[in-house]
């Protein structure tokens, strides 16, 4: 497992099912992934399981969503001040820093990417956006 800050943990956890979603949608894979796993007896295990083998790869997926949403008009101060401060905590862990490759993949896919920065948006504590 990778260290890092748990809001890109759980950022990175929220793109990895996303992907899992998209992964998942061509029976081929998803009949491959099942004979794989004969262990996992509903779409739910299989779907944890995949997110539990796979978050790490949306790592820094999910650090680049979260200092993009730094510079969005829509998220209050108080979200983006949440953000920068578990950004800045997250720089300061020595380990965690990974290859993008699933990054790119998410990137050059425009309806994964607005899902993902969707649930992002609703992970984050609510707060008021006058400010």
């Amino acid at each position: 497992m990778r260290a890092c800050h748990k809001l890109v943990r759980s950022i990175a956890q929220e793109a990895c099912g996303n992907l899992y979603e998209v992964v998942m949608s061509r029976n081929d894979i998803h009949a491959e992934w099942k004979r794989q796993n004969p262990q996992c007896k509903t779409a739910k295990a299989l779907e944890s399981l995949f997110i539990a083998k796979n978050w790490p790869q949306c790592i820094e997926f999910a650090r680049a969503t979260m200092a993009m949403m730094l510079g969005r008009l829509d998220i209050s101060d108080h979200m983006k001040h949440e953000i920068y401060e578990a950004l800045i905590l997250d720089n300061k862990i020595p380990v965690g820093r990974g290859a993008a490759s699933t990054s790119n993949f998410i990137n050059q896919n425009p309806t994964l990417r607005k899902s993902i920065m969707e649930a992002t948006q609703r992970m984050m504590p609510s707060s008021d956006t006058s400010h």
